[in-house]
């Protein structure tokens, strides 16, 4: 059944030139195990090329929409160079972890077989790239003392809030029994806002 304008403006078309020069204006992917993406059955959809093609646009955008997730696209971010080295290891790292949970959740069987393998076949070569970048950028902030200044900034944090709490308890004037008390809640209250434990910290 031939789809009318409207229909046409809000999803993609398969757009292949036809015999007469005219373009299709079928769906994209129609009649194919790709609908929305690439050409459509009459215009060799079903073909294995056009399958990993459309397996890799498929990829693309399940990074993209993840990325998009931690990132405020047109924002402007504000950083020192080592903070987004720090920030750019992070990211990476995340988005191997996306990729290696997305080859995880492929199926082992059941049908389309070859829709599978070739999605698996593409997150895994995703997977070594962006493992790779991961691991160039750990080595630029290793070259660069990205680790050693960052643990240089929390130990001189944890001086300041030490002094800050240190400063608000003295202001308190709390009697014999609540300074005995303080540094039991304070040390309660820091490990909840870390999502920490007594243990945990007992054992730092």
């Amino acid at each position: 059944m031939p789809t009318t304008k409207e229909q046409r403006s809000k999803h993609a078309t398969c757009d292949a030139l036809k015999k007469n020069g005219e373009r299709c204006k079928n769906y994209a992917g129609l009649g194919t195990n790709h609908l929305g993406v690439g050409t459509c059955k009459f215009h060799l959809g079903r073909t294995q090329n056009a399958q990993k093609a459309a397996v890799k646009v498929y990829a693309e955008r399940d990074r993209q929409a993840a990325q998009k997730t931690a990132i405020l696209f047109g924002q402007e971010l504000r950083m020192e160079p080592l903070e987004a080295l720090l920030w750019s290891l992070h990211l990476s790292a995340s988005h191997v972890n996306f990729i290696r949970q997305e080859i995880a959740a492929i199926p082992t069987n059941g049908p389309k077989p070859e829709e599978r393998k070739f999605k698996r076949e593409v997150l895994i070569r995703q997977f070594a790239d962006e493992r790779d970048r991961l691991a160039r950028t750990s080595k630029m902030a290793l070259d660069a003392g990205v680790a050693e200044k960052t643990i240089r900034m929390q130990e001189r944090y944890a001086e300041l809030l030490a002094q800050l709490i240190s400063g608000i308890l003295g202001d308190l004037a709390l009697n014999p029994r609540q300074q005995r008390q303080a540094p039991e809640i304070v040390k309660r209250r820091l490990l909840a806002l870390d999502g920490g434990s007594p243990e945990a910290l007992a054992e730092t």
